[in-house]
């Protein structure tokens, strides 16, 4: 492939550092060579597969990256006997949900669809020291799924 791979990437706002994670993906895309045809930014992981299906859709987009992170969701439980605060398992309903549809989407399109979504079970003060670091495999993954199916296309 000759031209430069053109990629979408979709991403959360939800974590607060998703400005970074951005950055770091369109500078990743920058030093490979790739274009950053467009970027949809939304409010969640869950938010994700509609938009995505939209960026599959378009001519300018050989590859999406979906970039986010998936937190544990505190909420407190109040009985007669105590008030307490715990962990519920909605960020894996998230993660799961999110993953299966942007691989469905992916197979429907015959488009790469990266996920690059940190979490469930990530340990939230170390997500700061991994978004740039998924961020840019994503872009890198996305580039290298569309040369490896180009090549491997038949003609």
């Amino acid at each position: 492939m000759n031209k430069p791979v053109k990629v979408a990437i979709i991403i959360s706002n939800y974590y607060s550092g998703y400005r970074g994670m951005l950055a770091a993906a369109e500078d990743e895309a920058s030093k490979i060579g790739a274009e950053i045809s467009i970027v949809s930014e939304v409010p969640g992981c869950f938010d994700m597969p509609l938009p995505v299906k939209k960026l599959l859709q378009r001519n300018d987009v050989d590859a999406v990256v979906a970039l986010g992170v998936i937190l544990p969701v505190p909420h407190k439980t109040i009985s007669k006997d105590s008030s307490t605060e715990e962990i519920t398992v909605w960020d894996e309903t998230i993660a799961n949900g999110t993953i299966d549809r942007l691989d469905a989407l992916s197979l429907e399109f015959d488009k790469p669809v990266v996920k690059e979504l940190i979490g469930p079970g990530f340990p939230v003060n170390a997500v700061k020291d991994k978004v740039e670091l998924y961020a840019r495999a994503g872009v890198s993954t996305a580039v290298q799924l569309v040369k490896e199916i180009e090549r491997i296309s038949i003609i």
